[in-house]
């Protein structure tokens, strides 16, 4: 029951990359994996976003983008559970 939506209190996310090619997505998709969940979302305008998470804490997302910026990642960052209004 750890991911159930209802348990909304920390859902850090680690925003990757947005890319258009699919091709580069299926491979970061497949790179990331090793981090932690791998979320795609398809935005208008044809580019995927690419994040890692949830994560249960920010801790552990600092972690997972630590290892992401390290693979060469600089431009990742942090976001926010949506929820933290």
């Amino acid at each position: 029951a750890r991911s159930t939506p209802a348990a909304m209190g920390s859902n850090w996310l680690v925003q990757v990359a947005a890319l258009g090619d699919g091709g580069r997505v299926d491979w970061l998709k497949g790179f990331l994996s090793s981090f932690g969940p791998v979320l795609t979302e398809r935005l208008p305008g044809g580019l995927t976003r690419v994040r890692l998470g949830p994560f249960g804490s920010e801790a552990m997302a600092s972690a997972a983008l630590a290892q992401v910026r390290a693979a060469g990642y600089g431009d990742a960052r942090l976001i926010p559970p949506t929820n933290a209004r």
